[in-house]
């Protein structure tokens, strides 16, 4: 991921995922851990000048591949607790955009994709959105809550 390579997202995080879920982890789990250990380590050498803004976004772009890979083991795990009588419904609804100005989402993307598997309704409206629209739009979706990134 560091590297942004995506040859073997796939593989690696399906691997990832099999060691977590053998002793009884959740698919949150790989996102939480190896994925944003990942991305720890890519904005401590941006913020260091040793990493710029193109090769940030490549890796974005695996964790991205690394987080869809992942969306079916969550769905699962969603409708087990839910066969098993547990709650999964929504905790609130949260209306998230990044800021026109700001010509990437790779933050804003990781926070809409741990929201969703803590149950979470996320409306996200994207990159580089209007002010003005950044906040009508969430009064009309009736969120809990709303968040901007710049």
């Amino acid at each position: 991921m560091i590297h942004g390579i995506t040859t073997f997202v796939v593989q690696d995080t399906e691997e990832l995922w099999q060691t977590i879920s053998a002793r009884g982890g959740r698919p949150i789990e790989v996102i939480e851990g190896p994925l944003m250990d990942g991305m720890n380590i890519v904005g401590d050498l941006f913020g260091a000048g040793k990493m710029f803004l193109p090769q940030v976004v490549k890796s974005a772009r695996v964790m991205k591949q690394a987080v869809a890979h992942l969306i079916p083991h969550i769905e699962a795990e969603k409708l087990a607790i839910a066969a098993q009588g547990g709650d999964v419904s929504a905790r609130g609804k949260i209306v998230i955009a990044t800021v026109k100005g700001d010509v990437h989402d790779i933050g804003k993307n990781i926070v809409t994709v741990v929201l969703q598997c803590n149950n979470f309704d996320v409306v996200n409206m994207g990159v580089m959105v209007p002010c003005s629209r950044s906040w009508r739009v969430p009064r009309s979706r009736a969120p809990t809550s709303s968040a901007c990134r710049a």
